[in-house]
């Protein structure tokens, strides 16, 4: 049995890796998704590739890894779909955190993501695609659309947004390890 003083320090550590995942998070979106020129496939993949980094983050915070498992070349061990499955599955199971809706979106994104990544498209498909992504997203949150904005700016909104709920996931996580 953990005595106070190791619950303390363990308690300490998660702390800290709350707070490095929360640094890293503000330098990918800084320094990746706001300077990704307003192209759509560009946002989309820039996207995608730093909600996957996240997911591996909440994945290995969740399991209480240091980081999540890679191969000998640095690849994931598991595909995009297999960690959000992954997440689905802790989120249902424990108590329901922070708006697990977007967790479809996030779903809507790969897909999106696998569309743009493996066949050429019109930019009116393309168009599309991220309507129905920004449609689903809109709906999940119960935030209203600003039609003003254009496609560019809207998706890189939501693509901050789902970032953004994966942080609070852990976070979320976090303060059930604690109410223990």
């Amino acid at each position: 049995m953990k005595s106070k003083r190791d619950s303390d320090i363990e308690s300490e550590k998660r702390q800290n890796e709350l707070v490095e995942h929360t640094i890293k998070f503000c330098d990918l979106i800084s320094d990746d998704l706001r300077s990704c020129p307003d192209n759509l496939i560009l946002l989309t993949l820039t996207g995608h590739l730093i909600v996957e980094e996240l997911m591996d983050m909440t994945l290995a915070f969740v399991l209480g890894l240091r980081e999540f498992p890679k191969n000998d070349r640095g690849e994931s061990l598991l595909s995009f779909y297999e960690k959000l499955r992954l997440i689905q599955a802790v989120v249902c199971e424990r108590e329901p955190g922070p708006n697990a809706d977007l967790l479809c979106v996030i779903k809507m994104l790969n897909k999106v993501r696998n569309a743009l990544g493996h066949k050429l498209k019109k930019q009116a498909e393309i168009e599309e695609m991220i309507e129905t992504l920004l449609k689903s997203y809109y709906q999940k949150t119960g935030k209203k659309r600003d039609p003003t904005k254009p496609l560019p700016t809207l998706l890189r909104h939501c693509l901050v947004n789902l970032c953004e709920f994966l942080i609070k996931l852990q976070r979320h996580f976090y303060n059930l390890e604690n109410k223990l």
